[in-house]
């Protein structure tokens, strides 16, 4: 489990590398992710196929991906959207008004 959880914390590294939109984007992400690494291709076509792709086990889950991007991007914060900073501020005014009432 710990070594599936390395290979996919490469793989999103990867994709964050080369795709700038998904460093904001689990949905960005997710897509990337999987025209990368899985065989959706075998399975277009046919919403049956399709229900047994996204149910097997070479597809992960959205938060498996999400907490991959966020340690990534901890280790390596030049693979930091540019709205986090956005995120950051706005979280700050929120604080503070809640603080102060």
């Amino acid at each position: 489990m710990l070594s599936d959880l390395i290979k996919v914390r490469d793989k999103v590294k990867h994709i964050l590398e080369l795709v700038p939109a998904a460093r904001d984007s689990d949905k960005i992400l997710w897509l990337a992710y999987n025209e990368r690494f899985t065989d959706i291709e075998l399975h277009i076509g046919k919403m049956a196929s399709f229900r047994a792709w996204l149910l097997s086990n070479d597809v992960p889950t959205f938060e498996s991906l999400s907490r991959a991007r966020r340690k990534v991007q901890e280790l390596h914060p030049e693979l930091q959207g540019q709205l986090r900073s956005k995120r950051k501020e706005e979280a700050e005014l929120i604080r503070e008004h809640f603080s102060k009432n």
